[in-house]
Parts: C-alpha cells; structure tokens; sequence
C-alpha cells in the first residue's frame, strides 16, 4: 500500500512539474475543411476560431485553411 501510495504521489509531483512549465511559444494548430472558407456551412468556423485564439491567446493559435487551398475538389475523394 505504501510503495502505491509514494508511486502516485512521484506521478503527481512529475505531472505537476511538467504542467507548470509553459510552452515559449504558442502552439500553433491548423484547422482543415473539406468546403471553401466562403461556404455558408463553414460560417461559424471563424468565431470559434477566434473565441479559441482569444481565451488562449499565449498558449494556441489556430489557423484555418478551406479545402480548395489545400487540395483540389476534384483529388479529395483520392485521398
């Protein structure tokens, strides 16, 4: 019970060092649609996205890139 006991109490002190430590730069993230960024059911995308950026300013930065810009319509079902 004891040896359980001093395991979790390693694992915790380990998760809490490594948590307190923030990243020095922000992590960046891209956010990928299969529709163009103009489509009407993409609307929403960039609120949350800016919600996102906005409560997590210095630790995530999303980027949002429509399908076309990454991969033609027509090679998407290849893939």
């Amino acid at each position: 019970m004891k040896k359980l006991l001093l395991c979790g109490l390693a694992f915790l002190w380990i998760v809490g060092l490594s948590a307190s430590s923030a990243p020095a730069q922000p992590v960046e993230l891209k956010a990928v649609s299969f529709l163009p960024k103009d489509h009407r059911l993409c609307a929403m995308i960039p609120k949350w996205i800016e919600a996102v950026n906005t409560e997590l300013k210095d630790a995530v930065k999303i980027t949002w890139l429509g399908g076309p810009e990454v991969m033609p319509a027509f090679d998407q079902p290849k893939r």
